[in-house]
């Protein structure tokens, strides 16, 4: 599917843009990276063409993970199985498969508590991934110490069987 937005926004642009994104198939893109001499950057905040660009196709262009998460905090397996896409000459987006959004779903959950983490049971994560993400958002110390009860009830949800 092409997402009429993402046209729209592509065709308003005058030079180049890469995009890193979780998903170009929802209403609100969620923007994890940009892409920049050849290396991903941070994506906040995003150039102000592109953002005046996304207002002119009334698209919201999300940035909310990229302003805590830095590219290089980005595990290796991140970007396995990704796809690219072009929306025409100057919008170019790269597309998260499973293996980046499991992060990203991850980060989100915790972020706002969700209570009902779907989108992270629908992956079907296995016990070594959800030990891979638990590992992760410690590591880099996203989260202060007050959402540790929240990210062991949230292992414990997806680790249950059934789930």
């Amino acid at each position: 599917m092409t997402h009429p937005g993402l046209i729209k926004i592509a065709a308003t642009l005058e030079s180049p843009v890469h995009l890193a994104v979780c998903d170009d198939e929802v209403e609100q893109i969620e923007v994890i990276a940009i892409r920049e001499d050849s290396e991903w950057q941070d994506a906040f905040p995003l150039p102000i063409d592109l953002q005046s660009a996304a207002a002119d196709a009334e698209m919201i262009l999300d940035t909310t993970s990229a302003v805590r998460i830095n590219p290089s905090q980005l595990p290796a397996d991140f970007w396995d199985s990704s796809k690219i896409k072009s929306y025409g000459d100057n919008l170019t987006l790269t597309v998260l498969a499973r293996a980046g959004r499991k992060y990203l779903h991850f980060f989100r959950a915790v972020r706002e508590e969700q209570k009902d983490p779907a989108s992270l049971r629908a992956l079907a994560l296995s016990q070594a991934e959800l030990s891979q993400l638990s590992l992760w958002i410690r590591e880099h110390a996203f989260f202060n110490h007050q959402k540790g009860d929240y990210i062991m009830r949230l292992l414990l949800i997806l680790s249950a069987p059934g789930v």
